[in-house]
């Protein structure tokens, strides 16, 4: 059964006794199973109020669907006759963060997009309300081109303009060791005439102020991204994986947002999801590499307080051992201690504690540099942000000067290339 919420109000913040409080333990006790399920203890220290904190984000990240995002553009319509005297000049917002949910994966999804549009008549959008509706229509569970479709069709049906244009660049968590980067785009009107040029406009102007910008055929008809026919592709596969009782928890969640399991869109997402967080949590059954034993690293790791339910995505790094035998153990120690509910200050020193105990370092130096996706799924708007944490053990704990020749020498390893996103 589908729970439709009617009301503008967030369920993170339901009356004791409501149907919306309701709604929100059926989404605790759905969250409990989810740790119950890979191993874990959902009443130890770390984890108490995690089921709250996870409920919560997800409401958050799908609040879209109790928000009328028309209500989002207000009354921020105004005439200008100068605009309407003059050429048709473009009105171009760039950089608008934005965070969502994927409908294959049920796992987050964000980035910036950039909107355009030529004004009709000299009617003018306040350029807040391009920022707003863009929130609001990403807050819900979709396909990234989905999202930019909606996103260009709900701006011209509002402002009527000659034409809109919009290009979304995000990154999406999955299973691989970094999140994968997509681009989608979509025009109407005037932009999607070539014979206009104002494609080509809108895409120079990207450019300015030495940007970095897609170029104009990335407009053409756009395809199935390769992440999400994998996913797609994928769904008999991690039906298989993932158990029952996982899979309907997911499903309780989905329900409780006012979703549809059993949607086109969403058919085998939960099995897809249940599937990726079994893996994401597979350090708990992991062993260490010889002459360490997991009690003797720093014992077990603290829950996570993220949405979505499992360490953030880092680049751990150890200064010392450099022979195959050695890197194959220090990839073990740190995919053992990150796939698990973690936080990431005691990861550092899980990690440093193992290798010096397996390896018999003399001198560790451990530097984690992780982006958590809980920053985006509970609303947090510096998604690009990163956390940095460093462990050091031996003789680079002990001697400062030892310790800053390390850490240069590991960075000067590092290769370096700027960030996107």
């Amino acid at each position: 059964m589908v729970r439709h919420v009617s009301s503008t109000c967030s369920l993170a913040d339901a009356a004791p006794g409501s149907q919306e409080e309701e709604q929100l333990r059926a989404m605790e006790a759905a969250v409990k199973q989810l740790l119950v399920n890979v191993g874990e203890d959902p009443l130890r220290e770390g984890l108490v109020d995690t089921p709250r904190r996870v409920a919560k984000a997800w409401l958050d990240m799908t609040r879209g669907y109790r928000q009328d995002h028309k209500s989002a553009f207000g009354t921020a319509l105004f005439h200008e006759p100068i605009v309407s005297a003059g050429s048709d000049g473009l009105v171009i917002v760039r950089d608008i963060t934005f965070a969502a949910l994927s409908e294959h994966t049920l796992l987050p999804f964000h980035g910036r997009c950039h909107i355009a549009y030529v004004p009709r008549h000299g009617v003018v959008l306040g350029l807040s309300k391009l920022a707003r509706v863009t929130k609001c229509l990403a807050a819900r569970l979709q396909t990234q081109q989905a999202f930019t479709e909606r996103l260009i069709a709900a701006v011209a049906e509002e402002v009527q303009a000659k034409g809109v244009a919009a290009v979304v660049q995000a990154v999406h968590l999955g299973d691989g060791p970094a999140p994968a980067a997509q681009l989608s785009s979509g025009a109407t009107g005037v932009f999607s005439d070539p014979a206009s040029g104002r494609l080509h406009e809108f895409v120079t102007l990207l450019r300015l102020s030495g940007r970095a910008a897609p170029p104009a055929a990335c407009f053409a008809e756009q395809q199935p991204v390769a992440a999400e026919e994998a996913a797609a592709g994928g769904e008999q596969g991690a039906a298989a994986a993932a158990s029952s009782s996982l899979v309907q928890a997911t499903d309780t969640l989905l329900q409780n947002v006012g979703e549809d399991p059993g949607r086109k869109g969403l058919k085998g997402s939960a099995a897809r999801y249940a599937s990726w967080l079994a893996g994401a949590t597979a350090g708990y059954r992991m062993q260490l590499p010889c002459g360490c034993s997991d009690a003797g690293c720093s014992g077990a790791a603290d829950g996570s307080s993220g949405g979505g339910g499992g360490s953030g995505g880092g680049s751990p790094v150890t200064a010392d051992g450099s022979s195959s035998s050695n890197r194959a153990a220090l990839r073990r120690i740190v995919e053992m201690f990150s796939k698990r509910l973690q936080v990431q200050e005691r990861l550092t020193h899980q990690v440093a504690d193992a290798v010096a105990s397996a390896l018999g370092a003399a001198a560790v130096l451990v530097v984690v540099e992780s982006a958590h996706m809980c920053m985006v799924a509970r609303g947090v708007e510096k998604h690009a942000s990163t956390t940095l944490t460093t462990a050091a053990r031996g003789a680079w704990a002990e001697d400062t000067t030892a310790r800053a020749a390390a850490l240069e020498a590991l960075l000067d390893q590092q290769p370096h290339s700027p960030r996107k996103l």
